[in-house]
């Protein structure tokens, strides 16, 4: 703007120039375009005058001025007279701003104008014509607008309603002028012109004064097309073209026209015909009247009559489709599948009918037809059989015929006749002439009529004869095939009975055969039999014998009674030695005329002959010492057992001697058993005894005896058997583990004897295997060897050295393995074999980090941290452990580390480093340089850290943050003194603060007028601010009460942090905002008009200001009870007030008034005014009401002249119609009543005056309705009519034509019919059915006419005669109660069948008539038809193999026409539960159709209950309570259930087991499989095995038991007696076996079972002495252990184990489980003995003692006392012992030290030692010291010294001393103890006063003690050479002691060397108070 100025000043400046104007300065406006656009606020407009030409030498004034154009001012704007001053020396270009405010009424409005104009008084300025004044332009703009929209989006009108009114509302928004929109119409389904009239741009106009709910209205015309169609819709649009107008939704609206016309139809018959051939029936819907528009649907469904699903497919609601244009007659048809049902039977019919629920569709009569169904079905009929036979024993034969195909509906009769063949009628069979066999109704394919044909029994065994029957029909639906005749056999039932000769038959494998004979029992033949003989396996199997299977043996014909035949089975050698064997032999036949009878089973027993070959498997064996026992095997070399049978085995001594080496066997036997062959071995376990003696082998032989003469021993008969010698050494480590280190330079390894003694060298072998230590820690060996010499025994030693080497590396502990071997087989190694040995290390390396200090920055992301190692080498890894401690860092700059490991590996050396990452963390943050401590620790004791060990790490920032200015523009008002402006962080995180710096510069704003300018101020981010954060300044604006246009300035931005980036935008642009206003109002608050002036002038004026520009206030109007009809509405009409209107200006507007043609009260609307000027302020009142006065008026009259009723609706509706004209306001009507042929008060109730009122709204086509009461006199007469008139008093209403209507009253009585019963009841004997109908109200004056039709239920035309629409005829007169009957024929189709119904149905097509229920009533015909049923047959059998029998029951005579059930039920006889499922009442069904001879059968369920007995039986009976059923013969039956069970026999246990005192043993054969229920026997007999008959127990042979009854797991037992033989001879055996022939018996396994004899004999055995002793110097001691009583036949053993008491391994070999062996013969005094080893430990020490006890787990032996003994070892060591020297001196009143020295010895026992002191005295009378005790520890050896305090007591005489002579005592006895240098001197001085300083002391002892510290250090020297290795650890007692002496520090490796009190404290000495304390430190 201010270029513009500038520019357009220098125009002027040129166009003055060109022009030669003689003014001083020429002052004007700037002619530029002003227009502004109006707003919802009021807006300052800025008018610019420049000092166009001159220069001015004093201050000049101008005015600015406005006119008002169409914009009116303090309305449309607001302005007052401006002066304006232009300073002394204002040049040129010099420009001034004057503000007009433009006024918002927040209306729609016109654009509009005012003019703005300038004035002088100052002389010398010129105003030029061009620059004076110019035009001021408010636009309409588009801030302000109005919604609008339809009042709904959908209407829907019917045809005949003629049209519809649609509606648009203005939803929002205030019109200040008029604004039009404009509607379209748009095709649906529904079509212009043909269905509506439609719109193109039909145009709706609002008013000025218009405003939210104004709405205007448009009817659209609809046209009724006379044609049934569906509901139709077109859509109407809505649009403007005004941009002030905004268009909201709904801006479409759907208009749907709904139906009105409808056609009528009907079937086009009342009947249809048809037939099954021809498969359908075509029914055919039409229209009477009426065209289609749309496709309709009428519905068909079909109901059953006599037909039903069965003979046609039913149809529900089944669409008959009009399709659109269809008329008058047209049809639509369809076909109904008729189905050939294949039945033969009478025509059947169904109806049809048709509905429909389209409201376009009327049905009319017929709506229903009848479809009769014509049939042409046949059966076709056969025998069920071309021959059947017939028992003579049965008495008749049956013959049947059956359907083959078709089904009949209907009863069809056939006939049968006979004709002889070899039968001759009346003699074999009674015969048949033209027999009827019925069909009856629903028989179909395999239905069945049969006939019994009488045979006869002429008791003559012959051939089986015939006869033939044929088949006839006369009826023409029956149609015969093939078989036409049917052959009848009559068979012959007379029968033989026929057995084995014997139950047992004989033979041998050496015969070859077996001689098998069967007889005739009773009866002759008069024709060949054959009966079957087949063979089963018993013991004997195929092996044995040839098996036979249904081999025929011939009775020929002519044979009688006892004669046989017989057949020979062959028998084979089977080359086995075994028992007798047995087969069993059957006969059986399935010829009818032979009956089997006892016995029809036998068995045949076969000899054995054969033999086996016995001999050892090989003819030397041999054995270990160690093992035990010997094992020697028999082998069977050729042969197979099937028997058990036994050899002998006795042992020959050689250079073994039995009962040293081994024990002997005498006749041991050994058992082969059944099944074994050539090839099974049995074996015999030989003892075998180790003797601890390293010997050569020995063997001796075992020889093989037999008594068996079936079995040929063979060689080799004998064998010799080898003891091997198996003593040995155990040998192991003397530790699992050694220890050494690198400075000790070598480590010592032993290997010891673990047990055993040596009798002659051996060697074994130490290897070294690398561990972790190799050969750079230590000098390995290979196989080194060690080497026992003979003699050596258990605990003897080896020991080797292996150099050690320091490699001089920091390393873990290393070890390697020594590991023993040795290839001498008398070594056997234990562990541990395999030991350790540890060198311990003791280097180190010196580590510390690399820097002090570490640089990095979050760019790079890590700082890279090492260790480095300063000085040292490692052989292995070892760690340190950094750590990080936050310092201006924390966890958000980098990743803390806690003990992060660093790791040197193995090899790394001086300056090696080890390094890791820290991850740095961009922290996206702009911040200072941060840092962070970090730091290493090490717990690794090879490590040692030095400096540094703590760094920093310094991480420096490189973020940055981008700013700009949160706006590019922003404004401020006049009036708020400031305007905001903002910078933001756009990117970035501070963490520190930064600035930037914000100036202003002018743009048409003036710095210090208009605002305080900004240079360079600065605008501060401060520490935590992020992305979006805001720092703002306040520029402070200035009001110069001046209206005028918006003026800018702009502000931009500067940074000098370089951490601060500058983004767009960078510079903001800020506008000053006007805020002056006038107040603007209605001039009143009601304004007055009529309909027939046509408009309404409504004011407004200005309250307040006076305008400098125009405003504009809207106008709008809203609908009271006036709306679009009423008025034109405005909306947002512009009223303006233009520049200069001022107080009380006003302007006025008129509003369009419409006479709408309605009658209606006085109505009115609302205007309001309304501004978007934010110059204008509007002031009550801002709405103000307009009155519309009215005169029209409406015409009405009856909606018709005439009008009916029915007496029973008890009113008449009359209406009233508004036919010309629209109500606006309620007005009345008046109805009355006059007579005509009805008369008030007894045929309708009189109205009088009665008020029908209309209401507001109701226009022409409204009507009113009023009911008059209609009465009912309950009696049936013509139709009466009265008349109704119609008055008023309304002057707005006009009566018009018809006024009067005349009712009619039509009658409507009637009667209610029904039948009398909802069922009634008959029977096929009645023969019909009596039904009747009855009045159930009312009272009849005239006859009338009911129709009963019959409707098939399950009773159909053979049950009854039906009847259709029969009349019944109720006359005049008749009343309630009065009934009507007729009769039903009812027929009996001769078949039991249930209770049948049917239907009848009442009808009438009297109007009269009212059916009630029960309309429809059953008919049920019970039926007295029954069949004859039995069981078919008297006797059932079965078996439990077969697991079920079928039972069935047969009609015997009738047949059935429905279902009917027989129970079946089971009454047990033998046979129970267990061998049958019981059934009660088990259902056997007939199904309807079954006829004679027809059978239902079902399976009972036999149980094989696994139990062996005889046949069984149970009884079934049939019971029923069908009363259509007679039960006859038979009802009962037996069943017989045969047996096939057996029972499985085996032993109890394969093992007895007894005692040879229990004086018998009890073995038991038991039942394991199955159940008796009879008895049977097994057979138990005996053999030897190691138990001898006659010695052991005695032979059984018995036959065991099972009674009946007894099942699985039963047993039957037997006692074998045994006998005591008084010798201990240990377990003893023998055998038993089971036998059986028996067939109901199987043996099964254990059929052989060992019987052990234990023995009760027993041998005594004690130690030989409760106390044994011996000493060091015997080296062992025997230990025996003593039979006391018994004699011993086998070898036994008791075990000898020894327990520490004071000895232990030290001092004895102990023994664990040592054997000590008796032997066969051993007795009474015979001893057996062990040595056990005593050891020399040489130790001194009291007599040690250790136990031995004897224990045994056999039972042949029993232990009595003394089973334990004490051993008590002598020792023979000493210690020599003595003081460490001759003389000890010291002061009286103190403390001195003796020591004894043990100088050779080592103890194990505590010692005590005193001492005898005896005084010397040289001057004066002392006192002694008192005895000292030595106590000597067990441990103590050569080397120790005990030391004890004496205190000195003073001596009589000052300065003299006194010598006392100690010797050593022997307190303790039983130790030997030897005495060296037993006595020594004590030396006392006495000082010159009792209380001697430390100073004093010294002096006086000075040279005593350099004497002592001489001799002391020359014995030290001495000592430790000798008895270095032998020092032992000792701590003397703390004591504080004044004496001055000499403190002598020992160096640690001999610290362990000196024993003192028992408390084993160390000794600390320390100088206190010029006195010497000893504490707690280690000193000699």
């Amino acid at each position: 703007m201010k270029t513009e100025t500038f520019l357009i000043a220098a125009c002027v400046l040129l166009c003055h120039t060109c022009s030669n104007i003689g003014a001083d300065v020429e002052i004007g406006i700037l002619a530029i375009p002003y227009e502004i656009n109006e707003s919802e606020n009021t807006t300052d407009l800025a008018i610019y005058v420049t000092l166009l030409y001159g220069t001015l030498n004093q201050t000049v004034a101008v005015e600015l001025h406005t006119a008002n154009g169409n914009a009116i001012s303090n309305i449309d704007y607001e302005n007052e007279d401006n002066v304006m001053l232009f300073e002394v020396n204002s040049t040129a270009g010099a420009t001034m701003c004057s503000y007009i405010t433009i006024l918002s009424n927040n209306a729609v409005q016109d654009t509009k104008n005012f003019t703005v104009y300038l004035t002088s008084n100052s002389s010398g300025v010129l105003i030029p014509s061009y620059a004076q004044s110019v035009p001021v332009q408010i636009l309409g703009g588009t801030t302000q607008y109005i919604d609008v929209s339809f009042t709904s989006s959908t209407y829907s009108v019917r045809e005949n309603e003629g049209y519809v009114h649609v509606c648009i509302e203005i939803t929002s928004g205030l019109l200040q002028r008029a604004a039009n929109v404009y509607l379209s119409s748009l095709d649906g389904t529904a079509f212009k012109l043909t269905h509506y009239s439609p719109l193109q741009n039909a145009s709706l106009t609002f008013l000025s004064g218009d405003q939210m709910n104004s709405t205007r209205c448009v009817n659209i015309t609809v046209f009724d097309d006379m044609i049934t169609g569906s509901a139709k819709f077109f859509t109407v649009l809505l649009t403007t073209y005004d941009i002030n107008v905004h268009v909201i939704a709904p801006n479409t609206t759907t208009i749907t026209i709904e139906e009105s016309d409808y056609v009528t139809l009907s079937l086009t018959k009342s009947a249809y015909n048809t037939s099954e051939s021809t498969g359908f029936v075509t029914v055919c819907a039409k229209i009477l009247n009426g065209t289609l528009g749309r496709s309709i649907n009428v519905y068909a469904s079909t109901i059953d009559g006599t037909a039903t699903g069965v003979n046609f497919i039913e149809v529900q609601s089944f669409p008959l489709l009009f399709i659109s244009g269809k008329r008058q007659n047209d049809t639509s048809c369809f076909n109904i599948t008729v189905i050939d049902d294949m039945i033969t039977e009478n025509t059947n019919y169904f109806t049809v009918y048709i509905t429909s629920n389209d409201t376009g569709l009327k049905l009319t009569t017929p709506i229903s037809a009848t479809v009769s169904i014509t049939d042409s079905n046949y059966i076709t009929v056969r025998f069920t059989s071309p021959t059947i036979t017939a028992n003579e024993s049965s008495g008749f034969a049956i013959a049947c015929v059956e359907i083959m195909t078709g089904y009949l509906g209907r009863n069809a009769s056939i006939y049968l006749s006979t004709v002889d063949v070899t039968a001759i009628g009346t003699t074999n069979y009674s015969p048949l002439q033209h027999r009827e066999v019925q069909f009856v109704d629903e028989d179909t394919e395999n239905s069945t009529a049969c006939v019994n044909i009488v045979v006869y029994d002429n008791m003559i065994t012959e051939d089986t004869k015939y006869f033939n029957v044929s088949i006839t029909a006369q009826d023409t639906a029956i149609i015969l095939v093939e078989p036409k005749t049917c052959i009848v056999g009559i068979i012959d039932s007379n029968y033989v009975v026929v057995s084995f000769t014997a139950s047992i038959f004989n033979a041998s494998e050496s015969v070859g055969y077996a001689s098998v004979c069967i007889r005739l029992i009773t009866g002759t033949l008069g024709r060949s039999i054959s009966i079957y003989l087949s063979s089963t396996n018993g013991t004997a199997t195929g092996r044995d014998f040839i098996a036979v299977q249904s081999y025929p043996l011939v009775f020929t014909s002519g044979k009688r009674q006892n004669d046989s035949t017989c057949f020979n089975v062959t028998v084979i050698d089977d080359m086995v030695t075994e028992n007798t064997n047995f087969f069993t032999v059957s006969i059986t036949s399935n010829d009818t005329g032979v009956q089997l009878a006892t016995p029809t089973h036998a068995t045949v027993s076969i000899t054995d002959s054969d033999y086996i070959t016995i001999g050892f498997t090989s003819a030397t064996t041999a054995t270990n010492e160690s093992t035990g026992y010997v094992t020697v095997c028999i082998k069977i070399q050729t042969g197979i057992l099937e028997r058990s049978a036994n050899v002998y085995v006795s042992t020959m001594d050689g250079t073994a001697i039995n009962s040293s080496n081994y024990s002997p066997r005498q006749y041991a036997e050994v058992q082969f058993l059944n099944g074994d062959r050539n090839g099974t071995t049995r074996c015999i376990n030989i003892t075998v005894l180790d003797n601890l003696i390293v010997d050569d082998a020995k063997d001796f032989k075992v020889h093989l005896t037999t008594y068996d003469s079936g079995i040929h021993l063979v060689s080799p008969n004998t064998t010799t058997v080898t003891i091997v010698d198996s003593d040995y050494l155990m040998v192991s480590f003397t530790a699992s583990a050694y220890y050494s280190s690198e400075k000790q330079g070598y480590a010592m390894i032993c290997a010891k004897i673990v047990t055993g003694v040596l009798g002659r060298p051996i060697w074994v072998y130490a290897s070294t295997v690398n561990g972790t230590a190799t050969d750079r820690n230590f000098i390995p060996v290979q196989s080194y060897p060690l080497l026992f010499p003979s003699g050596r025994h258990q605990n003897d030693s080896v020991c080797f050295n292996i150099t050690v080497i320091d490699d001089k590396i920091t390393g873990d502990t290393n070890y390697f393995a020594v590991t023993l071997t040795s290839n001498d087989t008398a070594v056997h190694l234990t562990t541990p074999f395999n030991t350790s040995i540890f060198i311990s290390d003791s280097d180190y390396v010196q580590v510390s980090l690399d820097a002090s200090t570490y640089n990095s920055s979050e760019s790079m992301g890590y700082v890279t941290v090492c260790a480095k190692i300063i000085m040292g080498t490692l052989g292995r890894s070892a760690s340190v452990y950094v750590s990080t401690m936050s310092g201006t860092a924390t966890d958000r700059d980098f990743i803390q580390v806690d003990n992060y490991t660093i790791s040197f590996v193995s090899g790394n050396r001086q300056n090696d480093t080890s390094c890791f990452n820290i991850t740095i963390i961009d922290d996206m943050i702009t911040e200072n340089t941060n840092y962070f401590t970090i730091y290493i620790t090490s717990n690794d004791t090879g490590l040692k850290l030095t400096t540094p060990i703590s760094a920093t790490v310094s991480i420096t920032d490189s973020n940055y943050i981008t700013v700009r200015f949160t706006s590019p523009t922003i404004t401020a008002n006049e009036s708020s003194g400031f305007a905001i402006v903002c910078v933001e962080i756009m990117t970035g995180y501070l963490e520190r603060n930064a600035s930037i710096y914000l100036s202003t510069v002018d743009v048409t704003a003036i710095g210090t007028t208009n605002y305080s300018p900004l240079q360079h101020r600065e605008v501060q981010f401060v520490d935590e601010d992020t992305e979006n954060s805001t720092a703002c300044v306040n520029i402070v604006v200035y009001d110069n009460m001046i209206t005028e246009d918006t003026k800018y300035f702009n502000v931009s931005i500067t940074a000098q942090d370089t951490a601060i980036i500058l983004v767009e935008p960078k510079t903001c642009i800020v506008g000053i905002i006007d805020s002056n206003y006038v107040v603007v109002s209605f001039t009143a608050s009601i304004f007055n008009a009529s309909e027939s002036v046509g408009y309404a002038s409504v004011c407004i004026r200005l309250i307040t200001g006076t305008l400098g520009r125009s405003i504009s206030i809207y106008l709008s109007s809203t609908n009271g009870t006036a709306t679009g009809r009423d008025f034109i509405a405005v909306q947002s009409y512009p009223l303006v007030f233009t520049s200069g209107k001022r107080q009380n200006d006003s302007t006025c507007f008129n509003v369009t008034v419409i006479d709408d043609m309605v009658t209606e009260n006085t109505n009115f609307f609302t205007v309001s005014i309304t501004s978007n000027d934010t110059g204008v302020q509007l002031a009550t009142p801002t709405h103000a009401t307009v009155s519309i006065t009215d005169s029209d008026y409406i015409t009405i009259g009856f909606t018709s002249a005439t009008t009916a009723t029915n007496e029973s609706t008890g009113y008449v509706t009359v209406c009233i119609k508004i036919q010309t004209g629209i109500l606006e306001r309620s007005a009345n009507v008046y109805v009355s009543t006059m007579d005509g042929t009805a008369i008030n008060s007894s045929n309708y109730s009189p109205r009088q005056y009665a008020e029908v009122q209309f209401l507001n709204g109701d226009r022409n086509g409204t009507t009113r309705c009023i009911n008059i009461t209609v009465l009912d006199n309950l009696i049936v007469e013509d139709a009466k009519d009265f008349k109704v008139h119609l008055t008023t008093y309304d002057s707005g209403i006009h009566l018009v034509s018809p006024n009067t209507t005349t009712v009619t009253i039509v009658d409507s009585d009637y009667l209610m019919v029904s039948f009398t019963a909802s069922a009634y009841y008959s029977s096929e004997k009645q023969g019909y059915a009596v039904i009747c109908a009855k009045i159930v109200t009312g009272v009849l004056g005239r006859p009338i006419w009911v129709y009963a039709s019959t409707v098939n239920g399950t009773a159909t035309d053979r049950n009854f005669i039906p009847v259709q629409s029969y009349p019944l005829l109720f006359t005049s007169g008749r009343r309630q109660n009065d009934s009507v009957c007729f009769n039903i024929t009812v027929i009996d189709d001769k078949i039991t069948g249930d209770t049948n119904y049917f239907a009848v149905t009442l009808t009438s097509n009297d109007t009269a008539v009212h059916l009630t229920t029960p309309f429809n009533t059953s008919i049920f015909i019970s039926d007295s038809d029954y069949v004859q049923v039995s069981l078919d047959a008297s006797t059932y059998n079965s078996s439990e193999s077969m697991g079920y029998v079928t039972v069935c029951a047969k009609i015997i005579m009738g047949t059935l026409g429905r279902s009917a059930s027989v129970y079946v039920s089971t009454m047990s006889g033998t046979a129970t539960d267990r061998n049958f499922i019981q059934v009660h009442n088990y259902t056997i069904s007939f199904v309807s159709g079954n006829r004679q001879n027809d059978t239902s059968c079902f399976n009972i369920t036999i149980i094989d209950d696994m139990i062996t007995e005889n046949t069984n039986y149970f009884t079934i009976y049939i019971t029923s309570n069908d009363i259509g059923l007679k039960l006859t013969t038979p009802i009962n039956a037996t069943v017989c259930i045969e047996d096939n069970d057996y029972i499985m026999v085996g032993f109890s246990s394969p093992i007895y087991t007894t005692n040879g005192g229990a004086g018998y043993v009890q073995v038991c054969a038991e039942i394991l499989k199955g159940t008796l229920e009879q008895s049977v026997s097994v057979h138990l007999t005996s053999t030897n095995d190691t138990a001898i008959i006659g010695e052991d127990y005695y032979s059984v042979d018995v036959e065991l038991v099972f009674s009946s009854g007894q099942r699985q797991n039963d047993t039957s037992c037997a006692n074998i007696t045994l006998l005591d033989d008084m010798i201990t001879d240990g377990m003893q055996k023998l055998v038993v076996s089971l036998h059986s022939n028996i067939m109901a018996v199987q043996l099964a396994e254990p059929w052989n079972a060992t019987v052990i004899i234990d023995d009760i004999n027993y041998i005594t055995v004690s130690l030989t002495s409760s106390v044994y002793n011996t000493s060091e110097s015997e080296g062992y001691l025997d230990v025996c252990a003593v039979i006391l009583s018994g004699y011993l036949n086998i070898p036994v053993v008791v075990y000898i184990s020894t327990t520490d008491g004071t000895a232990n391994d030290l001092d004895f070999m102990p023994v664990q489980d040592l054997a000590l062996w008796f032997f066969p013969d051993d007795t009474q005094n015979d001893t057996s003995c062990t040595n056990i080893t005593i050891l020399h430990d040489l130790l001194t020490e009291t007599t040690q003692n250790f136990f031995v006890f004897v224990y045994s787990n056999d039972s042949s032996v029993k232990l009595v006392p003394p089973t334990n003994a004490t051993i008590f070892i002598a020792d023979i060591d000493s210690i020599e012992v003595g003081f460490n020297q001759t003389m000890y001196s010291g002061s009286a009143h103190n403390m001195i030290q003796v020591c004894v020295h043990i100088y050779s010895g080592q103890l194990n026992a505590t010692v005590n030692l005193g001492t005898d002191i005896n005084g010397i005295s040289t001057a004066g009378s002392a006192f002694r010291p008192p005895s000292i005790n030595f106590v000597l520890m067990s441990g103590d050896r050569n080397g120790t010294i005990h030391c004890e305090y004496v205190s000195l007591l003073p001596v009589g005489v000052i300065g003299t001393s006194q010598k006392y002579n100690v010797t050593l005592l022997q307190l303790t006895a039983d130790i030997t103890v030897h005495f060296k240098q037993r006595s020594a001197i004590i030396v006392v001085y006495n000082p010159a006063s009792n209380q001697l300083t430390a100073e004093a002391v010294a002096a006086i002892s000075t040279g005593v003690l350099v004497g002592i510290i001489i001799i002391f250090i020359l014995i030290l020297s001495v000592y430790m050479l000798v008895c270095t290795s032998m020092i032992k650890k000792a701590t003397v007692k703390q004591y504080e002691n004044s004496l001055s002496g000499l403190y002598f520090p020992l160096k640690p490796e001999y610290a362990n060397n000196i024993k003192g009190t028992p408390e084993n404290e160390m000794l600390e000495m320390k100088k206190l108070d010029n006195s010497l304390t000893i504490k707690n430190e280690t000193f000699i």
